[in-house]
């Protein structure tokens, strides 16, 4: 079976210099998360288009085709997000972890630290009690986390910031209303 990789063409962030376990749970070719950037999905979507149409010859003019309808409406959508986030750029958000920094540089987003003291680590009070002087200090009013992360760090650190929590689903409908 031939296998491929759908972060081909895309650059990877935050590539490890040195990998340990002590340095949290580290991904060795780079952050992984480029799915969460709409442009990114462009790419990604013409490498499996390319496979399919290596794969199923005969159905490659549907393929190409198909690809292309996918690619003119992601376009169009992604032009208006960028025009609707304009206003915000810059703004300072939190994440709880590393899986937004492609959306949020895409976006004009600061994203200015993460909830995790190191990936996949669960935070302490001591680094959640300094993210809050952080915080405040930088102004930041909204910490982004997805539905499988444990809630409490957030809360923790936004009863004591005043900032808003917004989880991000990338599963639709998982949970229930997303």
């Amino acid at each position: 079976p031939r296998s491929i990789s759908m972060s081909d063409g895309i650059p990877l962030k935050q590539v490890p210099p040195v990998l340990s376990r002590s340095l949290g749970d580290q991904h060795a070719m780079g952050n992984p998360h480029v799915w969460a950037d709409p442009y990114h999905v462009r790419t990604m979507a013409a490498t499996l288009r390319d496979a399919l149409v290596d794969a199923l010859p005969a159905h490659a003019a549907e393929i190409t085709a198909r690809h292309a309808e996918f690619h003119t409406a992601l376009t169009r959508a992604l032009v208006g997000w960028l025009t609707e986030f304009r206003a915000l750029k810059g703004t300072p958000v939190v994440s709880y972890h590393q899986s937004y920094t492609y959306l949020l540089e895409r976006l004009g987003l600061d994203n200015v630290a993460t909830l995790e003291p190191k990936p996949r680590v669960v935070p302490t009070v001591s680094h959640m009690e300094q993210l809050v002087e952080t915080m405040k200090a930088r102004e930041v009013t909204l910490i982004l986390g997805e539905p499988w992360q444990f809630p409490e760090p957030a809360e923790f650190v936004a009863e004591r910031t005043g900032a808003d929590i917004l989880v991000i689903s990338t599963h639709p409908g998982w949970p229930e209303g997303t």
